[in-house]
């Protein structure tokens, strides 16, 4: 058909009369002829006219998601994203779409390097998630999952980043905080029931141990120990470090659980390779082909009487010990240890600071339980 001269005559009509009645069906034509003439950018134009000219919700959410997907067929993000923000600030409802056109949102925003834009678009749909409570359905409960994984995983980076190195007690005291801040996180995605997510979840708990009992045998050592009360530190850091690295293995192998479950992801493979490090005459071999699930981005879990639980000592709990227990349906008690709630008696490390000949004695009786750290350093 000849597109450009059916558009010549609606745009004769449009300059001619602009008040007519008949504009608003003028505009719906502009935008079907334009789209079936491939010039999608001036139907994505009409599109979002046909939103301003009508009062009908369904007509406008309808017109502002169909201008978007042509802006982003032509190419044009910068529109593109413009008319999604348009439509989320519009339409709050339905949630589900809110939800959806958000997540496209996060995804622009990333490609183009705003990263503030992103983070804070995540924010909003786990927000929006959350508010919804037992009413929210599968598709945004998924999206807000991942979102949560993403957030907490800047939470990770920030806690990673932090070196104990002199001055070690503030160090140190800042390294405990996002410890505690990134397990509750971590723990708390578990509560989504996506097995993608908490597959992420428990591997990312065991990097937290993992790393904190790298961070403390390579930590800064004090300058003015002699060997042999040097050589009592190192030991008394090590004494310091193993229950970590022992949590770290035992969630990692919490991980691989999943397999019996029928469910195999990236992240299950990863952990399977850090336990092939640390442990390569149990796990470093050949796979072995079996009937399992591959990629279940969307499997989600009927837990049916257990939940995954953090307890994590607090000051007005400081005798708690933190315990993981990342518990699965079948698979209960896969992980639960006795990790060190880290927390300091700024006593023990004064009097070690004030005299540093006793330093390397006084730690041995100080953390033959691991539960001080400052201490130990000072």
């Amino acid at each position: 058909q000849d597109w450009v001269a059916a558009a010549n005559v609606l745009n004769g009509f449009r300059q001619s009369f602009p008040d007519h009645a008949l504009q608003s069906e003028v505009t719906k034509k502009f935008a079907f002829v334009y789209r079936e003439d491939g010039r999608l950018v001036q139907a994505a134009a009409e599109f979002e006219r046909i939103e301003t000219e009508t009062d009908d919700d369904d007509l406008r959410q309808e017109a502002l998601l169909t201008a978007a997907e042509l802006y982003e067929e032509a190419g044009n993000k910068a529109l593109t994203l413009k008319v999604y923000q348009r439509y989320v600030a519009y339409f709050p409802e339905p949630v589900e779409m809110n939800v959806e056109t958000r997540n496209k949102i996060s995804l622009l925003l990333k490609a183009a390097n705003d990263q503030e834009g992103y983070l804070a678009q995540l924010e909003k749909i786990v927000a929006i998630d959350a508010s919804a409570g037992g009413n929210s359905t599968d598709r945004p409960r998924y999206l807000a999952s991942r979102a949560a994984l993403v957030l907490a995983e800047q939470t990770y980076d920030r806690f990673v980043a932090i070196q104990l190195v002199k001055p070690f007690e503030t160090n140190l005291r800042k390294k405990q905080a996002l410890m505690k801040e990134v397990i509750e996180k971590f723990n708390h995605l578990l509560e989504y029931e996506v097995a993608e997510v908490t597959a992420a979840s428990t591997f990312y708990l065991a990097e937290i141990y993992a790393h904190f009992s790298k961070a403390l045998m390579e930590s800064e050592r004090p300058d003015d120990l002699a060997p042999l009360e040097l050589e009592q530190y190192e030991l008394a850091i090590e004494e310091q470090a193993y229950p970590f690295e022992e949590k770290a293995i035992a969630v990692h192998e919490s991980n691989l659980e999943l397999v019996s479950l029928g469910i195999y992801n990236s992240w299950i493979d990863k952990s399977l390779k850090k336990l092939a490090k640390i442990m390569p005459a149990r796990y470093d071999r050949q796979e072995v082909d079996s009937p399992v699930m591959m990629s279940l981005e969307s499997y989600t879990y009927e837990i049916k009487s257990r939940t995954a639980t953090l307890e994590v000592a607090t000051e007005d709990n400081p005798d708690t010990t933190d315990v993981v227990a990342v518990d699965r349906p079948e698979a209960a008690d896969l992980v639960q240890g006795n990790a060190t709630s880290v927390n300091t008696e700024v006593s023990k490390a004064e009097k070690a600071q004030a005299d540093p000949q006793n330093a390397s004695s006084q730690i041995a009786q100080d953390i033959s339980d691991p539960s001080d750290l400052q201490s130990a350093k000072q």
